[in-house]
């Protein structure tokens, strides 16, 4: 049905659009239009009945009509705009106002106030990106998975770190919004795989947890790179767990799917993150071959002082105990959490209490 939709609306732009327009999908749900010879009045009142287009055409499933919406942003290529990143990032910029603003709408780029600072930040990281991908940037911190029962830690996860050319260290969360708009995020995450096989070589005895973006989820020739990029190295398949969240899962199921069945073919294991965040949590562990399930901090953050939260870890601990896969708590914070997640019998928790994110080579020799 998702596929049927993306025709579907790709066929209604069209049929709005004139010959000399182009339209292409940049994937996903993503599409964009260049019109050619049109004012920024004429250009916004064209993304206004693209919009219009698109809501008032449903999309029949199974006899059921399915009513759609479109958030558009528009720029116009003028002498303010230097470059095809720009025009990008400035379309970008509008169309998140315009689902911002209520969606199914259409927002105008305005070269002044706060859309400009939006698009010079984005830029600003996406030339900060490159230069860290051409120029050894980007290195990796390590976070301990303990076992519960015994206290040993069982795996480390992998996290990245860019560097900024004045010294400063950036986590994840500010950069990779941007790195997934610019198209960074397949090549950030083979960089981290490589460093990953590296200190995996290095540390024969540890086992890694490598965290993958829903972009990399769905290239076809991840899996061939990954077991090319192991072969005639000491590092053993089973030393890498691979990670995705359950909404990148849900996003991509048959791709999910596939890259699952691959990895474990290899001997690599796989494992569910976020778990509890989808709508469909328990329908994932029956048909994804995952190995590990992460249950989402949330439902750990307050365990021991929130009686429904422990209700959700409880249900989820026997319910993955069902299906023979590992529990691991994320977002311990406190010796209180610890104590209900061994009582409830999780294996493995993961936390501050049990150790902060450190320099990988540094936490993996300790």
């Amino acid at each position: 049905a998702g596929d049927d939709l993306i025709v579907h609306v790709a066929a209604t732009l069209r049929n709005r659009l004139r010959e000399t327009d182009a339209l292409a999908r940049l994937g996903g749900d993503e599409f964009a239009v260049l019109l050619d010879h049109v004012d920024a009045t004429a250009a916004q009142t064209i993304a206004q009945e693209l919009c219009q287009a698109v809501a008032t055409t449903p999309l029949t499933i199974e006899g059921t009509p399915v009513f759609i919406t479109l958030s558009a942003g528009v720029t116009v290529i003028d002498p303010e705009i230097r470059s095809v990143d720009e025009a990008m990032v400035a379309a970008d910029v509008a169309m998140y106002d315009a689902k911002e603003q209520g969606r199914n709408r259409a927002v105008h780029y305005e070269h002044e106030g706060s859309q400009r600072r939006h698009m010079t930040d984005g830029l600003r990281w996406s030339q900060r990106l490159h230069q860290a991908l051409e120029q050894d940037g980007i290195s990796l911190h390590a976070q301990p998975i303990v076992d519960l029962s015994t206290g040993d830690v069982a795996y480390h996860e992998v996290l990245m770190r860019l560097h900024g050319d004045d010294g400063t260290v950036y986590e994840p969360a500010e950069f990779l919004p941007i790195a997934e708009r610019f198209g960074y995020a397949p090549r950030l995450d083979r960089h981290v795989i490589d460093l990953a096989v590296d200190l995996a070589i290095r540390h024969p005895t540890r086992a890694l947890t490598v965290n993958l973006s829903g972009t990399s989820i769905t290239d076809p020739t991840l899996g061939d790179w990954i077991e090319a990029r192991i072969a005639g190295t000491t590092c053993r398949p089973g030393q890498l767990v691979f990670e995705i969240t359950e909404t990148e899962a849900i996003a991509n199921m048959e791709e999910a799917r596939r890259l699952a069945t691959r990895l474990q073919r290899m001997g690599c294991r796989l494992a569910l993150d976020d778990f509890g965040s989808g709508f469909a949590s328990f329908y994932h562990l029956k048909t994804l071959p995952i190995d590990l399930v992460k249950i989402d901090g949330e439902f750990v953050r307050r365990l021991g002082r929130d009686s429904a939260d422990r209700l959700v870890v409880e249900a989820v601990q026997r319910v993955a105990r069902g299906f023979g896969k590992d529990l691991v708590a994320e977002h311990v914070e406190s010796a209180e959490a610890a104590d209900v997640l061994r009582e409830l019998g999780v294996r493995y928790a993961q936390g501050y209490y049990f150790g902060r994110p450190g320099v990988a080579e540094t936490m993996l020799e300790r």
